[in-house]
């Protein structure tokens, strides 16, 4: 990822998982002008509506229930911004932070966790 954001002239795209929930067709819509993907507002709408959270919550084939069909598939939790703080302790995301901060110092991508 370093080196992703350091050289512009790579062809990646970045999306933040917080932009695309609050903003879903236009994220929709700049990946598939990115993938140079002729669309409709329909197309796209479709997108939007399919990979919803819920739908693929909701979805019948959930990867994690064929690989441990006793539990509860772990795989979607709540879909919501600034859930880690119901997984991570103060200590946890202490260290988290010492860590991201040491290893990500010279990436120029701002995280949004709230």
């Amino acid at each position: 990822m370093i080196a992703a954001t350091k050289n512009k002239s790579n062809k990646i795209f970045f999306v933040m998982y917080e932009d695309l929930l609050s903003d879903p067709k236009k994220h929709i819509t700049d990946l598939a002008n990115f993938l140079d993907v002729p669309y409709t507002d329909e197309f796209i709408n479709d997108i939007v509506i399919k990979c919803s959270f819920k739908n693929l919550k909701d979805h019948k084939l959930d990867v994690c229930s064929i690989i441990d069909t006793d539990k509860k598939s772990t795989l979607f939790r709540k879909g919501i911004i600034g859930d880690w703080k119901n997984w991570f302790t103060v200590a946890q995301n202490e260290k988290m932070e010492a860590i991201y901060n040491k290893e990500m110092k010279d990436v120029d991508v701002k995280f949004k966790y709230e």
